[in-house]
């Protein structure tokens, strides 16, 4: 065999061997699937729904007196987005005399630290009050609503299937509808949900279950 022949066999051979390395060479196919990895949701938005519990301490300031109301009830939240949250509250406050308060609430919060442990957030919203009438007071009086307006700060720490949080709201409750009969039976020395305009604060305590 002659020379050229020999050198000719030998070139056409290597780059055989050379094309079937590059084919098999890392990330050289076209067919191969390679593996993406997808973030973790964080845990405020994989568990979106809250229901739980609350200790409730409210201070109502009329115009010439003021009476502090203490009770509890229950809460339920939806997290929309990692901001936006809506809340639904209700809650049964006693009156250290005269006539006791149900409230319901319902709010919506900004959290200014979306998916860290430690969660502030903003909060406002709209709600109803209503006065439950004393036993003497019953058969003439089946008590009154009156709107309210909240708006404060609260601050939430978040644990993997439970939270618990604290909330210091400024109240505002609308003036009180009643006629002459009604304000004839009204006695001296009861809270001030009597008055026309009143405003206070309003502590909450609460512990949440996240789902």
């Amino acid at each position: 065999m002659s020379h050229p022949l020999t050198v000719a066999i030998a070139l056409t051979a290597l780059s055989g061997s050379v094309t079937v390395a590059t084919a098999d060479a890392p990330g050289a196919c076209d067919t191969c699937t390679v593996p993406v990895s997808t973030p973790a949701t964080p845990d405020d938005l994989a568990r979106r729904w809250a229901i739980g519990a609350r200790a409730v301490s409210l201070s109502l300031e009329g115009e010439t007196r003021s009476t502090d109301y203490v009770g509890g009830g229950f809460a339920a939240s939806f997290r929309l987005d990692r901001r936006w949250e809506v809340a639904l509250a209700f809650d049964l406050l006693d009156a250290p005399q005269g006539r006791d308060l149900h409230i319901a609430q319902l709010s919506a919060r900004f959290h200014l630290s979306p998916h860290q442990a430690w969660d502030w957030y903003l909060l406002a919203g709209v709600g109803v009050v209503h006065e439950v009438p004393l036993e003497s007071e019953m058969e003439a009086d089946h008590g009154s609503g009156r709107g309210q307006v909240h708006a404060g700060l609260g601050l939430a720490r978040r644990f993997r299937w439970f939270s618990i949080g604290a909330e210091l709201h400024a109240v505002g409750i609308g003036p009180r509808e009643h006629d002459g009969a009604m304000e004839a039976r009204q006695m001296p020395g009861t809270p001030p949900t009597t008055d026309d305009g009143l405003g206070g604060a309003e502590l909450t305590l609460s512990t949440m279950l996240l789902f």
